[in-house]
């Protein structure tokens, strides 16, 4: 062993061992941090569609209410509840079930 300037067999293991810690912790992070995006942008895109919704409620006068209708938006069902809370106060609220098969809620109201 007079030349000593290679790698040696700890050297190697303890880099792959780091390597593999590195990856191992990076891949559940990636995953969890995409299916929070997913459900962050569900949540625009459905408020988006809620306030678009409730528009028609608050200028067209001849609208029932309550209502509650079903839609498909970004292949999943969300449901739409329009209700009157008090003289001219419409509220509207959007539920759908997210990635995490959890049950989300958003509500809006409005002033006719």
């Amino acid at each position: 062993m007079i030349n000593n300037k290679g790698f040696t067999l700890i050297e190697v293991i303890i880099a792959s061992s780091i390597l593999f810690i590195i990856i191992i912790i990076a891949i559940p992070i990636n995953s969890l941090l995409t299916s929070e995006r997913q459900i962050l942008s569900e949540r625009f895109d459905h408020t988006s569609q809620l306030h678009e919704e409730l528009q028609s409620y608050l200028w067209q006068k001849n609208k029932k209410l309550p209502s509650i209708y079903e839609k498909t938006l970004n292949n999943r069902t969300v449901t739409f509840l329009f209700t009157k809370e008090s003289h001219n106060i419409v509220k509207g609220c959007v539920k759908w079930t997210n990635v995490r098969e959890k049950v989300e809620k958003k509500c809006l109201f409005g002033y006719r």
